[in-house]
């Protein structure tokens, strides 16, 4: 049996309050001992940040309960700017039975999960001229 591994990055993005949101990241529970690697870098005169990790993103543990993904999400919503978004890739692999690939797309007011594997199906059925087409991805 093979462990999943995995990767996710985010693009340069505003945020609210920067010194929040970087003690945010800490506490992020994942499947590794890594932490966040967190860039900053001015564009256009503003401060934009990004993060990355080489582990999957359990999410945020409160008080009460286990550590949630969706606390995670909700985490960055709060810490995206108004005018901005957080588009997280994730990619992922157990050896070559399945490869994984999703990016979730944070804004303040709306979450979007966009999978690679569901685009490539409906652009294939689209290039076929076949909205039923489908086909085996993971093995």
């Amino acid at each position: 049996m093979a462990n999943y591994m995995c990767v996710n990055r985010t693009n340069y993005f505003k945020v609210t309050d920067a010194e929040a949101f970087k003690t945010f990241l800490l506490k992020v529970e994942t499947d590794a001992d890594e932490k966040f690697f967190v860039w900053e870098k001015e564009i256009d005169g503003k401060p934009h940040y990004a993060f990355g990790i080489y582990a999957s993103i359990i999410g945020v543990q409160d008080k009460t309960e286990e550590a949630d993904y969706d606390r995670f999400i909700d985490g960055l919503q709060e810490y995206v700017a108004e005018d901005d978004v957080v588009i997280l890739f994730h990619a992922g692999h157990e050896k070559l039975r399945y490869v994984t690939g999703c990016a979730t797309v944070i804004t303040k007011n709306s979450v979007d999960i966009l999978n690679i594997q569901d685009i490539a199906i409906r652009t294939a059925q689209e290039k076929l001229g076949n909205p039923e087409y489908s086909t085996e991805c993971d093995y």
